[in-house]
């Protein structure tokens, strides 16, 4: 990967500028979405503990005001990020992927929602290949799960 990691600094530095403003303020939507981006900043360039911490202040703030879209991306990057080879903390990443599919059903858009799926199945998967699980036999219990979730919002 080609990154230049000055204009990295430069810009998650300029973030947390709008983030101080934004809480000085008491601009929570603005706080929500910047928390996202500052994780996503973070992720870019394998600081995962740094990203982990504002996705999970996003995350927990998007809740909190019912910024359901923003709940659904600070929680979808959660998961992918704990379910790493690096980190397996495959449990709490499923958790973070049902609350990624919870928010995106609350969002009402159809695209979150058919992500949302699709990603699950991903951290299943991810999971499987983390493991020495056969990969049949998990690959049928995750086809399975999705068939009936998918059922279910029917």
């Amino acid at each position: 990967m080609n990154f230049d990691l000055s204009t990295h600094d430069t810009r998650v530095a300029d973030l947390e500028r709008q983030l101080n403003k934004a809480s000085r303020r008491n601009d929570e939507r603005l706080v929500c979405d910047l928390y996202v981006e500052i994780g996503d900043e973070r992720r870019r360039v394998g600081d995962l503990p740094a990203a982990l911490s504002y996705y999970r202040r996003g995350a927990e703030l998007a809740e909190r005001l019912q910024l359901h879209e923003n709940a659904s991306f600070a929680h979808r990057a959660i998961a992918e990020i704990l379910v790493e080879p690096s980190i397996q903390e495959n449990a709490k990443a499923l958790q973070h992927g049902k609350k990624y599919l919870e928010a995106a059903n609350k969002s009402g858009s159809v695209h979150i929602i058919q992500l949302a799926y699709h990603v699950l199945g991903w951290l299943h998967l991810q999971i499987s290949l983390n493991s020495d699980v056969k990969k049949e036999t998990f690959l049928e219990k995750v086809f399975l799960k999705l068939r009936s979730e998918c059922w279910v919002c029917q």
